[in-house]
């Protein structure tokens, strides 16, 4: 299996067309998987989009969303209830972002792509832009996952070491502790400083159209009327409440999300791998994300419901047009491909297994220059 080396050659994130996958069994692989996922729909007479189940679930967030709003808005609580709606509004934003934004974001909830372009607005109206998702986590993250350089869900810059490949520095030696208050202002971070670097990046080479940068900071603008400046303006409670509350949601979400998409590469088992100079990688794209990629808690439909099915990052990131509802059985077959291939598929038992996981992979990155 390829591991990073002392001295790695990187590939610039600006050039990705330049990384090329190798064509081995891997291909084979995908195709033999995908043909039986979709035998296995047509056999059902289901479509790959959302169903029922994907609908209510649908529906019982969004009335989750709505009812907390309304709880905030109603000027009936003091300061600490105030304050509990909009942390448990963080909580329920990231079920919305989890269940409906990112299937409709992958264009799985509905089939057609105008419907999922509206239905993933929701990702905007949470703060964070669904048009720059769209670059860094749709093509970077799940084309590129865990290649340092170019997978930029594990480039955290220097202060945490997220790939082996980084400058191992003193206090990466206490990551595994202070990962978590940085956990808690991710989706802030994420919301007014990483979208708006790439936005100024991107406007400044020409390629965002006029309505994706209205929409862009239009979103931006009223997430921040909705939550903090009326609320500020409305609610008998002081100013500083409404702005306290929004920190706080944003805390909520970012810890709870970003201890479930790191649960899938950056765990132990997974590979980190480096192109070679000429940018040549040694696998085939499907055989790379086997071997970057990890599941946890599978059997559980609770975590399931909750995690949008983002604990099958396997079968996510093989069939990402597929909603997250039918998961559960198309694992099955993909584990079953695998073991013919001789591929491995990776996954741990529990949530809490996966949790610990994770945080000794932080401990290993922090205190080990080499990775083995």
């Amino acid at each position: 299996m390829p591991v990073v080396k002392d001295e790695p050659t990187f590939v610039s994130p600006y050039y990705t067309r330049n990384v090329k996958f190798a064509r081995r069994v891997g291909d084979d692989f995908l195709a033999e998987a995908r043909e039986r996922v979709m035998a296995e729909f047509k056999h059902r007479g289901i479509s790959t989009n959302a169903n029922w189940e994907m609908k209510l679930k649908t529906l019982m967030v969004l009335t989750l969303y709505i009812g907390t709003v309304i709880a905030i808005y109603s000027n009936y609580f003091g300061i600490a209830g105030v304050l509990c709606f909009y942390v448990f509004m963080g909580f329920v934003s990231t079920l919305n972002g989890l269940n409906i934004a990112h299937d409709s974001l992958h264009g799985s909830y509905f089939k057609s792509p105008k419907l999922n372009r509206y239905l993933g607005y929701f990702f905007d109206f949470n703060s964070t832009s669904s048009f720059i998702w769209r670059v860094s986590h749709n093509t970077h993250h799940h084309i590129y996952t865990n290649i340092p350089g170019l997978d930029f869900d594990i480039d955290k810059g220097s202060i945490l070491r997220f790939q082996p490949t980084d400058e191992l520095r003193k206090f990466h030696y206490w990551q595994n502790w202070y990962v978590l208050p940085l956990y808690c202002i991710s989706t802030i971070n994420w919301a007014f400083n990483s979208d708006i670097v790439w936005f100024v990046r991107d406007y400044r080479k020409g390629t965002i159209p006029f309505m994706d940068a209205f929409r862009f900071f239009s979103f931006k603008a009223a997430n921040l009327c909705f939550f903090v400046l009326i609320p500020m303006i409305i609610l008998s409670v002081p100013w500083w409440v409404p702005l306290l509350g929004y920190i706080f949601l944003h805390m909520m979400a970012g810890i709870t999300s970003a201890i479930v998409f790191q649960l899938a590469h950056l765990v132990e088992g997974v590979e980190f791998i480096v192109p070679n100079k000429e940018g040549e990688l040694p696998y085939d794209w499907a055989l790379h994300e086997m071997l970057t990629t990890s599941n946890f808690c599978t059997k559980s439909r609770w975590v399931t419901f909750w995690v949008g099915g983002l604990n099958f990052q396997i079968e996510h990131h093989l069939f990402p047009e597929i909603c997250h509802v039918h998961y559960f059985w198309i694992s099955d077959i993909v584990k079953e491909t695998a073991e013919k291939y001789n591929f491995p598929y990776k996954e741990i038992p529990t949530f809490w297994g996966a949790v610990a996981s994770h945080f000794r992979t932080l401990m290993k990155l922090g205190r080990q220059k080499n990775w083995t």
